[in-house]
């Protein structure tokens, strides 16, 4: 009997709780059209986002490759950031450079936005030239922009955030990046010297054929023990320019000279050209008249020539 009335009342219990379940439910409530609308477009793609199709994407955009990207393009602009990618991938730094600005002033003259993915080709190429300040500063503006395009977490963000890294030891301040704005110059902090012992010292001729004194004397140049005498005139320019490249051309002459003696006769090597004094080209000219020196006590022999030597100390 117990038993009975303790089920009877856990039955009443249950309805009274789902009556007043379905009494608290308005039934002629609906969700905000508006608010589905509004949460299903914010979850769109964006430019550079992944997709799976182009209705994946945010309104202008087409899935490409997994990816949302415009579809208006410039044809003589993509096809200059083409050879430029053509270009830098065979090491021509100097022409792909050319050629992405070109396909980025092309972009602009056809009216139609920059691709965030050109200006990061741009930057990546730039860097390579980055040794120059002129070349550090543009690679820094034209990744800032790449940077502002390149979503947090893609394959863009993550190679321009590597590319700026390199700009750091040319005087990178990163608090640029994080500008509303382009700041009128990024390169604001004092570049980082770079180890001497990485640097190379490499002699050129003017190409004209000459004799074996003078391909003697140009490896000379760029052996370990000449080197010795010229990374001091490096250091001086750069802490004179902050440039990474030292480089100079100098005038040779090598003549012979009448001893006192016969046994003295020989031909000497000399410098014709004399640079103001305490320039990073005098300290290369003094460097070289040295090494003439030395070259012209072990070549006594002929013939004599002319010849200019551009002598460059870089990385």
């Amino acid at each position: 009997m117990n038993r009975t009335i303790r089920y009877l009342t856990g039955r009443i219990a249950l309805t009274i709780a789902v009556a007043g379940a379905v009494a608290g439910c308005d039934p002629s409530a609906k969700a905000n059209a508006n608010d589905r609308a509004l949460f299903a477009k914010d979850r769109l793609s964006k430019p550079y986002e992944t997709c799976a199709r182009t209705s994946d994407c945010a309104e202008g955009l087409r899935c490409v490759q997994s990816l949302c990207v415009s579809p208006r393009a410039s044809v003589v602009g993509d096809y200059h950031a083409a050879v430029g990618a053509r270009e830098l991938a065979q090491g021509n730094i100097t022409t792909a450079i050319k050629s992405y600005q070109a396909a980025v002033e092309r972009y602009k003259s056809d009216k139609i936005s920059v691709p965030t993915s050109l200006y990061c080709a741009q930057g990546r190429a730039l860097v390579a030239a980055a040794r120059s300040p002129e070349m550090a500063e543009g690679a820094a503006r034209a990744l800032d922009q790449c940077l502002r395009g390149a979503p947090v977490g893609s394959q863009l963000h993550r190679q321009v955030m590597a590319d700026l890294a390199v700009l750091g030891s040319a005087g990178l301040d990163p608090k640029h990046l994080a500008s509303n704005e382009p700041p009128a110059r990024y390169m604001t902090k004092q570049p980082s010297r770079p180890a001497t012992d990485k640097l190379v010292v490499k002699a050129s001729g003017d190409g004209r054929k000459r004799p074996r004194s003078y391909s003697s004397f140009l490896t000379l140049i760029g052996s370990p023990g000449a080197r010795t005498h010229m990374i001091p005139c490096w250091e001086a320019n750069f802490e004179a320019t902050k440039k990474n490249a030292l480089t100079g051309a100098f005038s040779f002459r090598n003549r012979f000279i009448e001893g006192e003696y016969e046994e003295d006769d020989r031909y000497k090597l000399s410098l014709s050209s004399n640079p103001p004094a305490n320039t990073a080209q005098r300290c290369l000219y003094d460097a070289l008249a040295k090494l003439a020196d030395e070259h012209s006590k072990s070549n006594r022999a002929g013939p004599g020539w002319n010849g200019k030597i551009t002598v460059t100390i870089s990385q």
